[in-house]
């Protein structure tokens, strides 16, 4: 008897994600349909989530309230007993001007969201390592930028959900620029969190995904802390609670920092099964 057909891993459906990413902002350019950046959050997590309901699991606070961390959203990454949390903030590329026009944003009080994110997460307990994700799609003929994943061949579909660490995106807004060009510089497919064997040959998620981004990253002007600062077997309870499938009261959303908070459990193999097609 032959079994069924194989299903994907965490790595596969994370770059087959961006490239519906990518294709989401094509369509949105060719209907003039605005997409805005949490949109595509929410329907990327949901996504996710839905084919991996074991791995994955998201929560979403249902009310409006003032973003005080910078952040987005909350990514824990957990296998092994250990555990690794991301602050993430997202940005949505402007085509016709090939920037991130919101990356230099402020707040209410005229604060920096990028200060805000690098300063908040770096001072949370346990750390958290403030990233960006950047949802892209471009003329490919017309821009092509170096590309830097180490275990898969140039596909630029895969920047659909591109991430870089804060630091070097800080550099780029001090020198007032939000260009992709500068941007696309320091951004790997979203999909190197989980599927890069290039800069860390450990089987533990929260290690491997660390062990990317600082060796990626020349992060030290943001992070002075040892790297294992930012590894922990203990996560806050929310953290926990949203790992177990357990629904969060709405009165105790005040401990959680942000207004989604998604947690990635590496419980099956997370490099990818299959081939994943190239389109560039």
């Amino acid at each position: 008897m032959q079994s069924g057909p194989m299903k994907n891993t965490l790595c596969d459906d994370f770059i087959l994600q961006a490239i519906k990413c990518w294709h989401w902002l094509r369509l949105s350019k060719l209907t003039r349909m605005n997409i805005l950046e949490e949109s595509i959050t929410d329907f990327n997590l949901l996504e996710l989530q839905y084919k991996h309901p074991t791995e994955i699991k998201t929560q979403k606070y249902s009310r409006v309230r003032e973003n005080v961390v910078g952040a987005d959203w909350e990514w824990w990454f957990t296998s092994g007993g250990y555990w690794l949390g991301l602050r993430v903030q997202a940005k949505k590329l402007d085509e016709r001007s090939m920037t991130y026009p919101e990356v230099d944003s402020t707040d209410k009080r005229g604060r920096r969201q990028i200060d805000v994110l690098i300063r908040e997460a770096l001072a949370s307990t346990p750390k958290r390592i403030p990233m960006y994700v950047f949802y892209n799609c471009w003329d490919k003929k017309a821009f092509r930028p170096r590309w830097k994943c180490l275990s898969y061949r140039q596909n630029y579909e895969m920047l659909g959900c591109g991430i870089s660490h804060a630091a070097p995106i800080l550099q780029i807004v001090n020198r007032n620029s939000k260009s992709i060009r500068d941007v696309s510089r320091h951004m790997y497919p979203w999909s190197c969190l989980l599927c890069c064997r290039g800069f860390s040959p450990s089987n533990v998620l929260p290690e491997r995904i660390r062990d990317f981004i600082f060796r990626a990253y020349d992060t030290t002007e943001v992070m002075d802390f040892p790297e294992d600062a930012f590894i922990t077997q203990k996560p806050p309870r929310y953290v926990y609670s949203i790992a177990e499938g357990i629904l969060i009261p709405e009165e105790q959303w005040e401990e959680v920092p942000v207004n989604l908070v998604t947690v990635v459990s590496a419980v099956s193999p997370v490099i990818a099964t299959y081939h994943i097609p190239l389109t560039s």
